[in-house]
């Protein structure tokens, strides 16, 4: 037989119906045992259970993504807009020129690094079990797949005309039911972050190769 369980105290008690066991002889509160043991008869002093409040994370929008194949263009040196204003020069044309350690670019290398790490994300996004197929997925499934739907156990016949189909008549999903829809929402949230810091990875590297061609096709050698 199933029975009320009491929670918390004082003022602000919290009740939850459990499907088995007993209720204590007597009752609570004045409440016979035949009350604390008929799930369509709430306790004095009813309030549901409280959420998981601060323990569950907020629901997140899933992020999709798309690929364009066209992303990395031809080292010709051409730089993308300045994200932040240049600082003034403080230089004179009377201050030495600035001394420089050698050093040796190689494009090609970086065309290389570049290729190596497309691919890979493209597949990871747009290809067979990649994410845009996951995100489909794990949208059309995570309402319910923690959700076990049971009947409500309806005393008589006469209630069918609150409860008149079977979707009606369903429990609803419990606290923790809807905690796992966000706690799946977050996990796929950090793998499209995880997506994303590679993708920014591979525009910084191509900005990186901008510039050095760049700043070879504005090199001259110095008069003498």
């Amino acid at each position: 037989m199933g029975h009320w369980v009491k929670n918390g105290g004082g003022d602000i008690v919290y009740w939850k119906w459990e499907e088995t066991g007993d209720a204590p002889p007597g009752g609570e509160w004045g409440y016979s045992y035949e009350a604390l043991t008929n799930p369509y008869h709430l306790p004095q002093n009813y309030q549901p259970l409280p959420s998981l409040g601060s323990d569950v994370p907020p629901d997140v929008e899933i992020s999709k993504f798309t690929f364009n194949d066209d992303w990395l263009s031809n080292l010709t040196g051409t730089l993308p807009p300045p994200e932040v204003t240049p600082p003034p020069q403080s230089t004179s044309p009377e201050d030495p020129p600035p001394v420089l350690n050698a050093f040796h670019i190689l494009p090609s290398t970086i065309r290389d690094a570049e290729h190596w790490i497309k691919q890979p994300l493209r597949d990871t996004i747009t290809g067979q079990d990649g994410w845009n197929e996951l995100k489909a997925y794990i949208d059309g499934v995570k309402d319910w797949i923690f959700y076990r739907p049971e009947h409500l156990q309806l005393p008589d016949d006469s209630y069918n005309k609150l409860y008149p189909t079977d979707e009606t008549r369903h429990e609803a999903p419990s606290a923790e039911a809807l905690a796992m829809v966000n706690y799946i929402d977050n996990l796929m949230a950090g793998g499209s972050d995880a997506l994303m810091t590679v993708a920014v990875f591979l525009d910084r590297l191509d900005t990186a190769g901008q510039i050095y061609v760049a700043a070879d096709k504005q090199s001259y050698f110095p008069a003498a």
